[in-house]
């Protein structure tokens, strides 16, 4: 029964912490922007524009554990890859820093909504 309780508590808190996840994130360094949505039902965009092109992927995320997040890209189509520049890295993983920021590598996204 203790198990259960645990497990049950453990459970409760990671959908508490991944709905606070829930929203915009952008960054701008130099020529290029950054923007991260984090939807609810597990769902997100992320695009990067710079100069005149922009490029993103759009998939699933999940909670990795309470300090980062994995984000997993949708299969992209060929006519994305050659003309929209669709991200080629298919999963990336995000640190979170709190409940306002995500850091991917070097890169910190500051939540706007």
């Amino acid at each position: 029964m203790l198990k259960f309780c645990l497990l049950l508590v453990l459970l409760i808190s990671c959908n508490s912490i991944q709905k606070s996840l829930d929203g915009t994130y952008t960054s701008q360094e130099r020529d290029v922007a950054y923007q991260l949505e984090l939807k609810s039902e597990d769902e997100f965009s992320l695009t990067k524009n710079y100069a005149s092109m922009t490029s993103g992927c759009k998939g699933k995320w999940m909670l990795l554990s309470a300090d980062s997040i994995l984000l997993k890209c949708d299969d992209s189509k060929l006519e994305e890859e050659l003309f929209r520049g669709y991200i080629k890295r298919k999963e990336l993983v995000a640190v979170v820093k709190d409940a306002t920021e995500l850091k991917f590598g070097t890169l910190i996204l500051k939540k706007v909504k």
